[in-house]
């Protein structure tokens, strides 16, 4: 194996990946990988590309590889979790998150995961808890903020629930997946006209959102 030699294929990947071209960026990560298979950043690189393609199950198991070469990286614990999230996968995404937890017990990213998680299960005191210490660590994260909106929403705190629905916009005017919450607790308000406004906007930033 070469590092040096794997590395400029894993840089290209990178580039491609920034500009959204993820089949690409998995092409130039498994070229990374034929010259370096041992390096557990490359094999996480293209878990990312291929979550990214929906490609779930294949991300997984690069995932596993990465985790394989580098049991003690909680981001690689985080992302596979995160994986699993989107796979419905609620309580094996726990057990991972908890791992990445375990190595860092301040992974902003994985404490907002671990709250997606428990949405997941429909445990949202559990979810608050750790979202609420992952939006602590790191107030920027408009994901966070998201997923608080969510939980106090099926709480039937709705006004509050409006309030951080506002603080993800804030952060990310692209968020689509915000303004479709936004308009949902809108709606559950009885505010309908600025519930479709919400809704018009979510699903102009992504169309997909329109069948959820």
């Amino acid at each position: 194996s070469d590092f040096n030699s794997a590395i400029p294929y894993d840089t290209k990947a990178f580039i491609l990946g920034q500009l959204g071209q993820y089949y690409e960026a998995v092409k130039y990560c498994q070229k990374a990988i034929q010259r370096d298979g041992k390096n557990a950043f490359f094999w996480k690189n293209k878990g990312l590309y291929l979550r990214k393609l929906n490609e779930l199950e294949k991300s997984l198991e690069c995932y596993q590889h990465s985790i394989q070469l580098n049991p003690d990286n909680a981001d690689i614990w985080n992302d596979k979790g995160f994986t699993l999230i989107i796979l419905k996968k609620y309580k094996d995404a726990l057990k991972s998150l908890d791992k990445a937890l375990k190595i860092n017990p301040k992974h902003a990213f994985a404490l907002n995961n671990k709250g997606a998680a428990f949405i997941g299960l429909n445990q949202h005191e559990k979810a608050l808890e750790q979202i609420n210490r992952s939006i602590d660590l790191k107030p920027q994260n408009a994901w966070a903020m998201n997923n608080k909106a969510v939980s106090l929403c099926h709480l039937g705190r709705h006004e509050d629930a409006l309030k951080y629905s506002d603080e993800a916009i804030k952060i990310d005017s692209n968020f689509a997946l915000a303004w479709k919450i936004k308009g949902d607790i809108l709606e559950l308000l009885e505010r309908h006209e600025e519930a479709a406004n919400a809704h018009e906007i979510a699903f102009e930033l992504d169309p997909s959102l329109k069948d959820s």
